[in-house]
């Protein structure tokens, strides 16, 4: 069905994620219009309002992670008797933020869902990290204590695509160094303050990376192809030194290569080849 043919329609907004250039007529067009806002923190909404210059009384109604379960049913029967809107405090509703509970509660009751497109700090990142985005992963964020963190590193270790991954001030020091000890020193790209003044943008090895000193909301972007590649080559170089000593010690290369085998994730008849390919 149409959306236009819907009864009902919830407008879900993207909003700015630092600059208020970023927001586009369609968005101001439909606040303006939206009787009900669905906010994820009202006071935020309220003040991009009125820097907007949206002062019409909107009814702004507090819908965040901690009570979306229990205002669904409200937040459908506003969306059944007035224009209402879904807004996050910076970027799209759903992606680490509230509210695809109440969308999937919408397309089982046939509401029509209005996506208003805005920036996004995933996509800003992914393009400006320059690593490979035919195909990546959306982390979100790895979690608040570092169990939940390492066993998300751990699951995710051997996948070879791109990674995005969110991190709070107060944790990002905590999550890369996780990240070096799961992962290793991989090659990233982290961004900060995305489309604000003090956007600044890192792009190095783990064990470079500066101190962190400055505050603001972060993205990491991870290839991890590439430093699976590296990780394999560095595996490789070890595997042909132990043979190497082993050979010193009088193994035969075949003895050797099997014997190293047992404790690497390559065959030995690979490993032969590979010295025999450097002879």
């Amino acid at each position: 069905m149409k959306l236009c043919d819907k009864e009902y329609i919830l407008s879900v907004i993207a909003t700015p994620i630092g600059n208020l250039e970023e927001v586009s007529e369609r968005v101001i067009k439909c606040l303006n219009e939206a009787y009900v806002i669905l906010c994820e923190d009202t006071r935020v909404t309220a003040k991009l309002l009125h820097l907007l210059n949206i002062y019409d009384y909107k009814k702004l109604i507090s819908y965040h992670n901690f009570n979306e379960i229990q205002k669904l049913n409200e937040a459908i029967n506003y969306i059944k008797k007035y224009p209402t809107a879904l807004v996050s405090d910076a970027g799209y509703p759903t992606i680490s933020d509230p509210g695809y509970k109440l969308i999937n509660e919408c397309h089982q009751q046939n509401i029509g869902i209005q996506v208003i497109n805005g920036p996004s700090s995933l996509m800003h990142a992914l393009v400006a990290s320059g690593m490979c985005s035919q195909d990546f992963m959306f982390l979100g964020f790895l979690g608040k204590t570092q169990k939940q963190r390492v066993e998300k590193l751990k699951l995710y270790k051997n996948l070879q695509t791109t990674f995005v991954i969110y991190e709070a001030v107060h944790r990002i020091e905590k999550t890369l160094m996780d990240i070096y000890e799961i992962w290793g020193d991989i090659l990233i790209f982290i961004g900060r303050e995305l489309t604000k003044k003090n956007e600044s943008h890192y792009y190095g090895y783990l064990s470079q990376l500066p101190p962190i000193t400055e505050k603001g909301e972060f993205v990491i972007v991870i290839d991890n192809k590439i430093n699976q590649d590296v990780i394999k080559n560095n595996n490789i170089n070890e595997c042909l030194i132990k043979i190497r000593d082993l050979m010193k010690q009088n193994f035969k290369l075949k003895d050797a290569c099997k014997e190293v085998s047992k404790s690497s994730n390559f065959d030995s008849k690979e490993l032969y080849k590979l010295i025999i390919n450097q002879k």
